[in-house]
């Protein structure tokens, strides 16, 4: 153990991709969901649906805490080491115990919930500073059990409470205390706030890890679908409802894919404020992983009774889970592109040009990579020589060859420093490598990569 506590932080060598470990603890949050989702559905068609909504919604939170915490702790550390391993299978048998007290999570399973809740979170943070005997990062161990400090009291006496709206009181602040320290980087007295250092090399797996789960919420939603239509009659009203709740998960998944979802991972390693981009992404997911659970709650109640009519509380899911979902998506489509909506044809493909000119702090760290053969010179351009047309748009070499492209990184500073013209524009040649033409005009994302191939 002395000899992995040394190397806990992840190294740039790393694969991006998650381990099996992580998988495995996937399934058992997609155990969890589906207690979520059951007891989502037996609220809806209750009495005092509206509470027992917002009872589901806390245990939700709360497990979601615990995810979103170990899979920061795998993008920041060595996931491949003993220590980080030995942490995500204490992480899944508690979580599958937090899972099992789902049903009765505000009744008589509530102490245990809580209980098991607090251990983990503030059990990881001792181990790791006991193993790694003081390290990673001391300062940041103290930020997070500080809050942790504050959210565990809330939690422990809203499990041994008999009231329950008392417990649902103290567990709403104890999940706010949580989320806010995760969002402002849990600011601490005397050491103020500072963030998870997640390198932009961790920002892929960071971004997998997010994507990840919420397939597995839309594959809940399907289980869901799937589930109701089973063990109903299959009338042409209940396969209707199938067929749409079906249509409906596979047009959610098209949707978060589409443009913003996938060029995620680039936006988060790209950034000048990783941690920060990362932090808020994760909230837009909670949002939109919660809007389709909810949404599966509602594919549910039109299966079972389509034409016997939905309470007021029945539409909250029917309508309110896809509108929660649009609303996190728009939150990503702002958090890549400072945008919302349809941007022009010309740059629609080219996400960065787009970002740069309306927020620079969200962009690339680097002045634009080197062009491919395609617009440039087949080879890495030499050093130039000082000539009587250094001021001018062309160029030439040391080695007689063809003018550059007018736009190369040598010629311009870095852009991120530059406010006073818009990106530059790279055209193609009309033949060989060095010869330009305005007939064909096309606009390339700063970091050099066609977006569109």
């Amino acid at each position: 153990m002395g000899e992995e506590a040394g190397r806990l932080l992840r190294s740039p060598t790393t694969p991006q991709r998650a381990t099996f470990l992580e998988l495995f603890l996937d399934l058992v949050f997609v155990f969890a969901l589906t207690r979520i989702s059951a007891r989502l559905i037996e609220d809806l068609t209750g009495d005092g649906a509206l509470a027992g909504v917002g009872q589901s919604l806390l245990l939700f939170l709360a497990l979601w805490v615990v995810w979103v915490r170990t899979v920061w702790s795998t993008s920041w550390l060595e996931p491949e080491t003993r220590v980080i391993q030995s942490v995500v299978v204490v992480t899944a048998i508690g979580a599958m115990v937090m899972a099992v007290s789902v049903p009765d999570g505000f009744g008589e399973r509530a102490g245990l919930f809580a209980i098991t809740l607090v251990t983990l979170q503030i059990g990881r943070i001792v181990y790791f500073q006991i193993v790694g005997h003081g390290g990673p990062d001391p300062q940041q161990a103290v930020r997070n059990l500080f809050w942790l400090g504050l959210a565990a009291p809330l939690w422990i006496v809203g499990g041994l409470v008999e009231q329950g709206t008392v417990r649902g009181a103290l567990w709403t602040v104890a999940i706010v205390v949580d989320c806010a320290g995760l969002l402002l980087g849990w600011p601490t007295p005397g050491l103020g706030a500072h963030r998870v250092r997640i390198a932009a090399t961790a920002a892929e797996h960071l971004t997998e890890r997010y994507q990840q789960f919420l397939l597995i919420s839309l594959g809940e939603a399907i289980f869901v679908v799937g589930l109701a239509l089973s063990g109903s009659a299959f009338h042409a009203a209940q396969t209707a409802g199938f067929a749409l709740g079906l249509t409906s998960t596979i047009l959610l998944w098209r949707i978060y894919f589409h443009r913003a979802g996938r060029l995620l991972g680039p936006a988060i390693s790209r950034s000048t404020d990783t941690p920060r981009l990362a932090t808020e992404v994760a909230f837009t997911h909670l949002v939109m992983i919660a809007g389709i659970v909810l949404t599966g709650a509602g594919f549910e109640l039109i299966i079972t009774a389509p034409l016997a009519g939905f309470r007021a509380t029945g539409l909250v899911a029917i309508l309110g889970g896809p509108a929660l979902f649009l609303t996190g998506r728009l939150a990503v489509e702002f958090q890549i592109f400072s945008s919302v909506g349809f941007p022009s044809p010309t740059r629609s493909a080219y996400w960065p040009s787009v970002c740069w000119r309306r927020r620079p702090s969200r962009c690339h760290r680097s002045p634009p990579a080197r062009r491919s053969s395609s617009y440039c010179s087949a080879s890495p351009p030499p050093t130039r020589a000082p000539t009587a047309d250094r001021g001018t748009s062309r160029h030439r070499r040391s080695d007689g060859g063809a003018p550059r492209c007018r736009a190369s990184p040598a010629h311009r500073p870095s852009w991120p420093g530059r406010t006073d013209r818009r990106p530059p524009i790279l055209v193609r040649p009309a033949s060989g490598p060095g010869r330009r033409t305005r007939s064909s005009r096309r606009v390339v994302p700063k970091s050099g990569v066609d977006v569109q191939a």
